[in-house]
């Protein structure tokens, strides 16, 4: 273990590199291992309280626009689907009336997510789609994803943004992680604290390398905008910890 595998030289400039579990031809216990880290992940750094004030605001809205209709969800890039039932749950317990779906490209994540919503109890269904080559449903009225964004290339980050600015009904909600020297020791020694998998610990610090910082995210939702060309306002904050919610909401006439 060399000193610049745990603390690289130069994190101005992101760094794309292939990741493990994105590799199609990965063996199903890796990956299936990967998604049972990741959920330990999610689990310690609170996805579901970062996502869980644009989900009530978007419900708020619905109530006020189009009272007795749910709330309709959908988790991009969903992965094990741990993010969606648990979001799914926490409405139940809040007495808001949603449905949540999940896609991902994945037949393994697709298989997985399904067996955890069902062991969970949870009315979540899951679908194949890839984000990149066709557009996103437009029956939805948030549109969401959890540690996604930083998977694209640029241009294909604008793209993928301004696909679901164009057909949300309401809202989109991004949750990625912050590129910066402290967010890529915490993601290093994180997962080996969480006793994840070697998958994990390949691709958890590869993930900050290729994640946006704050301004590089405001150029992109600002040149995704321009290209949905659909009126919008956004915001985006960092989050403990090292996380940043990006939040795009439809302004409608």
């Amino acid at each position: 273990m060399s000193f610049i595998r745990v603390f690289p030289p130069d994190l101005r400039q992101r760094y794309r590199q292939g990741e493990v579990m994105d590799d199609p031809h990965i063996a199903p216990e890796r990956f299936t291992g990967a998604l049972n880290g990741l959920r330990r992940v999610n689990i310690a750094t609170a996805t579901t309280r970062l996502l869980w004030p644009g989900i009530a605001a978007a419900a708020q809205m619905k109530a006020r626009k189009h009272p007795g209709r749910p709330l309709r969800v959908l988790d991009v890039g969903s992965g094990g689907g741990d993010v969606a039932v648990s979001l799914w749950h926490r409405a139940r317990r809040a007495g808001i009336d949603v449905e949540i779906a999940g896609c991902d490209i994945s037949p393994l994540a697709l298989s997985y997510a399904a067996d955890h919503a069902a062991r969970a109890k949870a009315d979540v269904t899951f679908f194949s789609h890839d984000v990149l080559a066709h557009p996103l449903p437009s029956d939805y009225d948030v549109i969401m994803c959890t540690l996604f964004l930083h998977h694209l290339p640029k241009a294909a980050a604008v793209s993928f943004l301004a696909n679901a600015m164009r057909q949300t009904r309401d809202r989109v909600i991004i949750q990625d992680l912050v590129r910066s020297p402290l967010g890529y020791l915490t993601a290093y020694w994180g997962v080996r604290l969480l006793a994840c998998n070697d998958v994990c610990r390949i691709d958890g610090p590869r993930s900050v390398e290729a994640a946006f910082t704050p301004i590089e995210a405001d150029e992109l939702m600002s040149a995704a905008a321009r290209q949905a060309d659909i009126p919008g306002r956004y915001d985006i904050a960092k989050r403990f910890p090292f996380r940043m919610m990006m939040n795009w909401e439809r302004q409608n006439d």
